[in-house]
């Protein structure tokens, strides 16, 4: 089903984000009569390519164009002859125009027709860096300790290993969500740093002045900035990497987000599933207004399965067990 009216749109910015707004909807029951089982989804970097799974081996890569309302969908076998054989998507990511999957078959993991040698594969990211690398974190189960390892892979080298920088660091704790190549830690104490495992150099090192760990948060494309909340879920803030400042944004009053974004400027903070309620709230940060932007599409589950914004800022998708629902702020005639 396809909603209101959209066309070309901008970067979501403190000037326009109350106009964000649902801008098309994508049901799974127009893809395929097979029950998706969850609504996790890949996006690319402008918000107009997305990878589902019905979770029988079949991946479908949507293109949406939303100068028309309208969108298409190519549908990618990953099991072989023998559908016998188990197939689970782990995950996949949009590189320019090719759509990398990671995905295990029969036990074996496996990066589009490339098999890996790992145990557990548990993520996929383009380097925003260089989109030409890759990268894959592995969960080999050793001794009964699970331990993390980042990958890099060039589609034209051989698969390396990167050192993953955080490990050394001692009384930290890594705030999930991150997308590699950075790594966002914090120390018990509120030391909060920036990790570049590409390099694996230490980017920036900041103090957040509360002596408490910046416990869950997200940062913007560019890594300058990281929005972050307090574990009782009090506070919102918003760090400054390259100056240390820590804003008080807001005061939470114990209420749960699922998912935080952050606009490419760090001028606006979105909220999804805020207080477990299908609702996208954002703050303008100059002001620290919070707006309620709406509902999103309703799900049968409580709460969404995943939601995403992309790396150019326009576009936050929401994913459940129905289908998408794409947020945008639609342009004038």
């Amino acid at each position: 089903m396809l909603i209101a009216n959209a066309q070309e749109t901008s970067p979501i910015t403190s000037d326009n984000y109350t106009d964000l707004q649902s801008v098309m909807q994508i049901d799974f029951t127009d893809l395929d009569d097979t029950r998706f089982l969850t609504g996790w989804f890949a996006l690319n970097a402008d918000g107009t390519r997305y990878a589902v799974t019905n979770g029988q081996g079949t991946v479908f890569d949507i293109s949406v164009d939303f100068d028309t309302l309208s969108y298409t969908t190519e549908e990618i076998q990953l099991h072989p002859s023998d559908e016998t054989l188990p197939v689970s998507v782990v995950d996949a990511v949009y590189v320019d125009d090719d759509l990398y999957i990671l995905y295990t078959l029969d036990g074996q993991a496996m990066l589009n027709d490339l098999m890996l040698k790992m145990q557990n594969p548990i993520a996929l990211f383009s380097g925003n860096k260089n989109e030409a690398i890759l990268y894959i974190e592995d969960s080999p189960v050793l001794s009964g300790e699970t331990q993390i390892y980042s990958y890099r892979v060039n589609p034209l080298e051989p698969l390396e290993t990167l050192p993953y920088a955080p490990a050394t660091v001692d009384d930290a704790v890594r705030i999930g969500r991150i997308p590699l190549p950075y790594v966002v830690t914090s120390t018990f104490e509120g030391v909060v740093t920036l990790w570049d495992v590409e390099g694996d150099s230490k980017i920036a090192e900041v103090d957040n002045g509360t002596l408490e760990p910046s416990v869950f948060g997200n940062i913007n494309t560019s890594a300058s900035h990281l929005v972050w909340r307090d574990n009782p879920n009090q506070n919102l803030y918003l760090l400054d990497f390259s100056t240390g400042d820590n804003q008080y944004i807001d005061d939470l009053n114990g209420q749960y987000a699922q998912w935080y974004f952050l606009s490419n400027e760090a001028d606006v903070i979105i909220a999804v599933n805020l207080e477990f309620q299908p609702i996208i709230v954002a703050w303008d940060v100059v002001t620290s207004e919070r707006t309620n932007l709406g509902d999103y599409r309703q799900c049968e589950r409580p709460q969404p399965d995943m939601s995403r914004f992309s790396a150019d800022g326009s576009t936050l998708v929401i994913g459940c067990d129905t289908g998408l629902d794409i947020w945008r702020i639609p342009q004038e005639n």
